[in-house]
């Protein structure tokens, strides 16, 4: 359900000698109240949801049905008991942190959707950091994807109509913070095409570490949220409730929380200048 690829959710099954099908379809069919019946159909007996909006109200019917899940990063309230994520807040705020130790004043932030809690959680941290700093917080600096429909209908898009739009700003910055590894390679190709250089005029941190920020140029800066580890651990959670018929909001449901890592790459450095004097 729904996107991305996660090699160790993949491993977990072969280990355990089960089988994996991927299922995607647009979030109103998704809701409709078939999903079930859907995934029944295919022989499914649980489901691992990756990534889901405050929208996905399925979560309901995999709970009036008993049908065991388990979601990885995000999920509205029906998915909290059983959802395994990283704190988003607290990540954010070390990104931008680090940033500001770098002497950035003037930091950007291209958010996703906001019907994500995901997003909106990183937009607290990054709101935390600057206050508790003495930076003023510039609305201009803060870009959701829904107000501004990405170029091509996908995060690249974004990334660069993000960073152009940034750049027009009256006083632009000299840092940006992006949700994903793919809207920044697009704001890196945004910058690039403007004449800008990463790090040397603008720098640039993302979320996620895919294979790309590592063998791109600069390669990247990232908070390396560990996808691969919870789809294992997720693979475990459903697998372990199907055994268990552990259906209850009892027992062994939670809501788990794992740490992320700062990885310091060639994509960020000092600003060519400082706006505001550091707090302090």
């Amino acid at each position: 359900l729904h996107r991305r690829r996660d090699g160790r959710l993949v491993r977990y099954c072969m280990q355990n000698d089960l089988e994996l099908s991927l299922y995607s379809a647009p979030l109103a069919r998704l809701n409709a109240g078939f999903l079930v019946r859907q995934l029944a159909h295919r022989g499914a007996h649980g489901a691992v949801v990756i990534n889901a909006s405050d929208a996905s109200r399925y979560f309901r019917l995999f709970h009036k049905e008993q049908f065991p899940f388990c979601a990885i990063l995000d999920g509205p309230e029906e998915a909290r008991p059983w959802l395994l994520s990283v704190d988003n807040t607290q990540l954010a705020k070390r990104a931008v942190e680090y940033l500001i130790g770098l002497g950035h004043r003037r930091i950007a932030m291209l958010c996703g959707s906001s019907e994500f809690a995901t997003f909106r959680s990183r937009l607290e941290g990054y709101r935390q950091a600057l206050k508790e700093n003495g930076i003023n917080e510039d609305p201009g600096l803060v870009l959701f994807a829904e107000k501004r429909p990405p170029l091509h209908g996908d995060d690249f898009g974004f990334g660069a109509a993000g960073a152009a739009e940034l750049l027009r700003h009256h006083d632009p910055p000299t840092a940006m913070v992006v949700m994903s590894d793919e809207s920044a390679v697009g704001a890196l190709h945004g910058l690039q095409r403007q004449g800008k250089s990463v790090p040397k005029d603008i720098s640039l941190l993302c979320f996620d570490d895919a294979r790309l920020a590592r063998y791109i140029t600069p390669t990247l800066t990232v908070v390396n949220i560990p996808n691969t580890e919870l789809g294992f651990e997720a693979g475990a959670v459903v697998h372990q409730r199907i055994l268990k018929k552990e259906f209850s909001l009892g027992g062994m449901a939670t809501t788990a929380v794992r740490d992320a890592d700062l990885i310091i790459r060639d994509s960020c450095g000092p600003p060519k200048r400082n706006i505001l004097p550091a707090a302090g």
